[in-house]
């Protein structure tokens, strides 16, 4: 081999080392390449994965959901969104928001602000759809290095709440209505527009039934027509007297869905289609008897029955409308028993003054004209101090203070006419507010001569005490029991004055009174309030020597003897009273038991469920234990079937095989009575 031949070979051998080496190379590459594209495969396949779970979460999510981008182009969305929005998917993504749902025109407040802050933010705001008002939560996101990413919405639909808010904050109104004495028609006019802003289309009306209950007239109904509302008013309750009247008549609410064609407006069909009236709903007002005072009725010009939010306002306008009427109703009989009190204090046999803290005449009726001699006129421009004797006037300063605190005031007066005589005068007096008390002057010239003839007959007095048939006696706070007539030692069983005097107040009271609190020291108590006050009422269960208690009405009244003071304590036995009051509430359960079983006689759809109603309120009512209804079978067993039950019955029904036949089995109460 030449030398150009070896130096060929060598260069042809290092070529095919390096197209080696190259080739290797390569196929390394390859292999690396394949590697990296089936990872980015895999990537592609989990992110894929990952965007249909995430739309798939957003799905079930009943509020609208979009993303869009720094142009406010959708980028993605939810089934709730494309829904709002009415059109496919693929017409939703890359269109600028506004212009598919909600259909702003531009862009919202909130979305803006929250783009122009660096970082993640948030913005929440409401707006309003047709009727539907959202609450918009706006988020941007942005990237590490603080580049806008995308911003996200969620539009809750928050219309019932707002409604509601609105709802409440009218009922409040209504009630701040009330109670400041707004006109009845006014405040139902009020009333009537809440509850139309309630629902767009609806007309609403407040009717109140006549006092011969028989007929309706309309209270509040501005927005029906004025020619339907006259054909209406004054019409007459009954079976089938339109919505309103029919609903009065039957006490329960009536839904008609088409006055074109129910049968409830036959006699008023023709006077009001014309107006473009076709759905009415009414519902009963009643009082706290359940007696009805008027109707509530929605108006819809076309066909319908009420949905859920109409049921809601229906019963938030009747409540509202309950309290208002009750409210006038009541507020006119206190104006009239105002009256009549009015009426009393003209009449009064004793003299009746209003007077100022500063002891100036404010009122006084007729009587307190003629016991001092003056004219209206003239004792209103007096004081007190004007018509009492002048060695009283000194008191004036101390006695009616005491009495302005709190303590009611009972004390002898000498007054001074105004011509010139006097005369002793009673003077029951109590603080009727911060700025004036109340006093009852009675002329006590006759009484003090029938008491100066008593003091001459102490015997006589004692005879009356002795023979009182409540229970008297005096005791001091101190040291116990010092007197007791005859009535006390009956009643509580002493053989003399002397055992009774003998034994402490505790011996004849148990341990604990029916308030769970301990006699003693509540006794403590009533007798620190007696003479405190002069004198103090109450109840109390007493004790007799056998053990027996009995319930009792006790006056204490505050005495003076030789500079101490004492208690004079009259007890009377209300035994039979309460009884009477246990009996009283025993039948007004009954008279409710049979009041709301006459309302399930009326509710029940059918048979079994009249049964099962009138066993409920048996228990629930009527407070008894168990109830049960039974159908006499006629068979070879003579059976008595159960039918409906209510209360603690646990399988005794079933297990007691009820019978009516002549033998021991049969022979119990319901085998009796059947």
């Amino acid at each position: 081999m030449s030398d150009t031949q070896e130096k060929l070979s060598r260069e042809l051998l290092a070529a095919q080392r390096a197209l080696a080496e190259a080739l290797a190379r390569c196929e390394s590459h390859d292999a690396e390449h394949l590697a990296a594209a089936n990872e980015q495969e895999s990537a592609r396949r989990k992110l894929e994965q990952a965007h249909q779970e995430w739309m798939s979460a957003l799905d079930t999510v009943g509020d609208p959901i979009f993303l869009h981008d720094k142009e406010f182009r959708i980028l993605r969305c939810n089934r709730a969104y494309q829904q709002c929005a009415g059109i496919p998917f693929h017409e939703i993504i890359g269109r600028p928001y506004y212009e598919i749902f909600p259909k702003t025109g531009a862009p919202l407040a909130g979305c803006l602000r929250v783009m122009g802050k660096a970082g993640s933010a948030a913005d929440v705001e409401e707006i309003a759809v047709a009727d539907v008002i959202y609450r918009s939560r706006t988020f941007s996101v942005y990237g590490k290095q603080g580049d806008y990413l995308h911003s996200a919405h969620i539009l809750e639909d928050i219309t019932g709440r707002k409604r509601m808010e609105t709802l409440l904050g009218g009922q409040k109104q209504m009630l701040e209505m009330i109670a400041t004495g707004t006109p009845l028609p006014e405040t139902m006019a009020a009333l009537v527009r809440l509850v139309e802003g309630q629902s767009p289309g609806m007309l609403a009306s407040i009717l109140l039934l006549d006092e011969d209950g028989v007929h309706i007239r309309h209270l509040a109904a501005s927005s029906l027509p004025a020619g339907f509302v006259a054909s209406m008013d004054g019409q007459p309750i009954g079976s089938c007297a339109g919505s309103c009247g029919t609903a009065a008549y039957r006490k329960e609410p009536v839904y008609v869905e088409d006055i074109a064609t129910d049968p409830l407006w036959e006699r008023y069909r023709a006077a009001t289609l014309p107006y473009g009236l076709r759905a009415c709903w009414s519902s009963p007002i009643f009082d706290e008897r359940q007696q009805v005072l008027g109707t509530f009725a929605m108006y819809y010009r076309q066909p319908g029955l009420p949905q859920p939010d109409h049921l809601r306002a229906i019963a938030a306008a009747t409540h509202i409308a309950t309290i208002a009427i009750n409210h006038h109703r009541t507020m006119a009989a206190l104006r009239e028993s105002n009256a009549r009190i009015r009426n009393i204090f003209e009449q009064a046999s004793d003299g009746i003054y209003i007077i100022s803290a500063n002891n100036r005449y404010l009122d006084v009726n007729q009587r307190g004209l003629e016991l001092l001699g003056y004219t209206r006129d003239e004792l209103l421009r007096m004081g007190v101090a004007d018509v009492l004797a002048q060695h009283e006037v000194a008191r004036l300063a101390v006695e009616p203070a005491r009495m302005m605190s709190g303590i009611p005031h009972l004390a002898e007066w000498e007054h001074v006419r105004k011509d010139g005589s006097t005369f002793p005068g009673e003077v029951s007096a109590r603080r009727l507010d911060g700025q004036s008390y109340l006093a009852i002057v009675r002329d006590l010239t006759e009484r003090k001569r029938a008491e100066l003839a008593l003091q001459k007959s102490e015997a006589a007095f004692r005879m009356l005490f002795e023979s009182s048939r409540d229970a008297i006696m005096t005791a001091s706070p101190e040291t116990g029991f010092l007197s007791a007539n005859p009535a006390t030692l009956a009643l509580f069983g002493c053989r003399d004055e002397q055992e009774f005097i003998s034994l402490s107040p505790a011996a004849f009271s148990p341990e604990y009174q029916p308030d769970g609190r301990r006699s003693d020291k509540k006794s403590q108590e009533m007798m620190r309030l007696a003479l405190d006050k002069g004198s103090h009422f109450f109840e109390w269960t007493h004790r007799r020597m056998d053990g027996t208690e009995f319930f009792a009405n006790v006056l204490l009244t505050r005495m003076e003897a030789d500079g101490k003071k004492l208690l004079q304590a009259t007890v009377r036995d209300i035994t039979e009273r309460k009884q009477a009051e246990k009996e009283l509430a025993k039948t007004g359960r009954a008279l409710r038991t049979l009041s709301a079983g006459n309302e399930s006689l009326i509710r029940a759809e059918d048979e079994p469920q009249l049964l099962q109603a009138m066993c409920r309120v048996a228990v629930e009512i009527g407070g008894y234990r168990m109830a049960w209804v039974g159908y006499v079978e006629h068979d070879a067993q003579c059976s008595i079937r159960p039918m409906a039950q209510a209360g603690f019955e646990q399988g005794y029904l079933e297990q007691a095989h009820i019978t009516w036949m002549d033998n021991e089995r049969g022979r119990g109460p319901t085998g009796l009575a059947a």
